[in-house]
C-alpha cells in the first residue's frame, strides 16, 4: 500500500479525479481531466502530489502521467487478483506466509459444504478441533477493493468486475483466480426483497447505458430480452459485491484507504466464506502501519480472523459483519441493518431465538385478548 499524505492506495488502483485534485493544473487540463479515471502510480513527497496514469492519456496532454492533488482523489476500484491465487491463505506474500504459520501452523478450520442459514447460500467456516479464546485462525489480504457509501460505487463495482474477466480472458493466471473466487461467492437472500430494489435499478440503468452505447432500440422485442438477460447478470454481480464486503478502514489514524472522507470496500476470498452472526465467536481485525507519506508497507490492510470466546471442534466459527454496537440493537434494527449494508435476513441462533420469543410473546397476548374479549 502506497502511503500519502492522510490517504493510501494500492499501486495500480484505479481512481477518479475530481475537480479538487486538479486546480494546479492548466485550465484546460482541468477540464479534460475532471471526473476522469486513472492508474495510481507513485507518491511524490516533495510536491505533496500523486503520480497517476490517466485512463486516456490525450486528456493530459498526451502525458502519460500527471501530478494530482490527494484531497480529490477517488477510489473506484482495485483488483489485487495476486492474493486470489492459492497458497498462504489466499496470499502469496511471504509476510502473510509467515504470519499463517505462526497463527496456525496446522490450520484449525476448514469451509462448511452446507451453508448452516445464517446467511443465504453462504457455506461458513467450521472447527477442526477445539478453538481458544485469543488463537489466530487466518490472515489474509483482500483481492477487490470499490468504493462505498457514494452513488457511483454500482458502477465501479461492475467495471471491477468486467475488467476481471478481461484478464482471465486474455489468460492472466491471477486475474482467473480472482474471477473464479468472486463467482464463487454468495450473493445475497434472494427472499430478502427488499435488499434487491436499489441494485436492482442500478443494473437496469447500467444494462439500458450499454444497450444505448451498441445502438440497441429501445421496445423492441430483441431489446427486452436482451435487457432482461443482462439485468439479472450484473444484479448478480452487484449483489455479490453488496454480500461479501467489508469496510476497509485505517484503524491508525482514523482515515480510509482512499481519498480523506472516501469509504472504501473490501472483498477478502476466505473470510468471505465466515459466516455473520450476532452472536459472535470470531471477530476481524485490520493491520495498518503508521502513516508514512512516500513510503510503502505490502501489509497495510491485511485482516486476521481471531477467536475471541471458546469454539468447540464441528462448532461454527462466526462473526459480526456490523458495527460493534449492532450487538446491542433489537432483532429488528440489526437485521435492518444486514438487509440494507449486506442483503440478507439475519437467521442466527440469536435472531431466531428472540423471534421465536416475540412469536410467542405475541401469540400469548393474543390468547388474552381473546379471552378478555370473551367474557
Amino acid at each position: 500500500m502506497l502511503h500519502g499524505k492522510s490517504a493510501r492506495f494500492p499501486p495500480g488502483a484505479t481512481v477518479y479525479l475530481l475537480k479538487g485534485a486538479l486546480t494546479h493544473l492548466p485550465q484546460d487540463q482541468q477540464d479534460a481531466l475532471t471526473d476522469e479515471l486513472a492508474s495510481v502510480k507513485s507518491f511524490d513527497v516533495e510536491s505533496d502530489l500523486w503520480e497517476v496514469a490517466p485512463s486516456r492519456p490525450q486528456l493530459g496532454g498526451g502525458s502519460k502521467s500527471v501530478l494530482v492533488k490527494e484531497q480529490g482523489m477517488r477510489l473506484a476500484f482495485c483488483i489485487l487478483a495476486q492474493h486470489a491465487l492459492p497458497g498462504g491463505g489466499s496470499d502469496r506474500s511471504p509476510s502473510i506466509v509467515a504470519a499463517n504459520r505462526a497463527l496456525a501452523p496446522k490450520r484449525k478450520i476448514k469451509r462448511s459444504p452446507t451453508p448452516n442459514g445464517s446467511k443465504a447460500c453462504g457455506g461458513g467456516m467450521l472447527a477442526l478441533e477445539d478453538i481458544t479464546p485469543g488463537e489466530g485462525l487466518l490472515t489474509e489480504h483482500p483481492f477487490l477493493l470499490s468504493s462505498t457509501g457514494v452513488e457511483h460505487r454500482w458502477s465501479d463495482r461492475w467495471r471491477a468486475y468486467l475488467t476481471m474477466m478481461g484478464g482471465a480472458q486474455y489468460g492472466s493466471a491471477p486475474a482467473k483466480a480472482a474471477l473464479a473466487r468472486f463467482d464463487a461467492l454468495a450473493a445475497g437472500d434472494p427472499e430478502d426483497v427488499e435488499s434487491f430494489v436499489e441494485p436492482r435499478a442500478k443494473a437496469t440503468e447500467i444494462v439500458e447505458s450499454a444497450l444505448r452505447s451498441a445502438g440497441k432500440v429501445p421496445e423492441s422485442e430483441e431489446y427486452e430480452e436482451i435487457k432482461c438477460q443482462q439485468v439479472e447478470k450484473v444484479l448478480t454481480v452487484l449483489m455479490k459485491w453488496q454480500a461479501n464486503a467489508h469496510l476497509y478502514r485505517n484503524v491508525t489514524n482514523g482515515d480510509m484507504a482512499g481519498a480523506a472522507g472516501t469509504a472504501v470496500a473490501a472483498v477478502y476470498s476466505l473470510i468471505a466464506c465466515v459466516n455473520h452472526s450476532c452472536r459472535p465467536n470470531c471477530d476481524v481485525a485490520g493491520t495498518w502501519s503508521a502513516q508514512k507519506p512516500g513510503s510503502g508497507d505490502a501489509n497495510d490492510g491485511a485482516a486476521t480472523l481471531t477467536c475471541v470466546s471458546a469454539v468447540a471442534a464441528g462448532e461454527e466459527c462466526v462473526y459480526n459483519y456490523g458495527p460493534r454496537e449492532l450487538l446491542t440493537w433489537n432483532l429488528e434494527k440489526r437485521r435492518r441493518y444486514l438487509s440494507e449494508k449486506n442483503g440478507f435476513v439475519c437467521r442466527c441462533e440469536r435472531c431466531r431465538e428472540e423471534e421465536s420469543n416475540k412469536d410467542a410473546t405475541t401469540c400469548t397476548v393474543s390468547l388474552s385478548l381473546a379471552s378478555i374479549e370473551d367474557k
